[in-house]
């Protein structure tokens, strides 16, 4: 079949990312959306110490969308989609970079 669903989308960004969407590129609807928060509790989390994985200002936490059964999202495998990335822009920065790593299930012929 050229029918997949997906089972889920998880993002991939470096130091200082505000913001990581992906987006149906036919319809310019959002499907999964990441981002960062003053507070820390946003989808995207940057480390607030020294411990650990709690380095300070770095990426120590990341969010996946998942859908499963029903609500999958269905598309032909050569549907395009889009990414957009936010990166903070007051700090000097080096390899701002997004992507997802997006996980399929083929979908059976009826």
């Amino acid at each position: 079949s050229d029918l997949v669903d997906i089972a889920s989308a998880r993002p991939h960004v470096h130091f200082n990312a505000l913001s990581l969407q992906l987006i149906d590129d036919v319809t310019g609807e959002v499907l999964c959306e990441a981002h960062n928060t003053e507070r820390g509790d946003g989808s995207i989390r940057h480390g607030r110490g020294t411990s650990p994985g709690d380095e300070l200002g770095l990426v120590v936490g990341l969010e996946q969308c998942s859908w499963s059964g029903k609500n999958a999202r269905r598309y032909r495998r050569d549907h395009p989609m889009r990414s957009r990335v936010v990166y903070n822009a007051s700090q000097r920065q080096f390899g701002a970079m997004g992507i997802w790593k997006v996980m399929v299930a083929n979908v059976k012929p009826d």
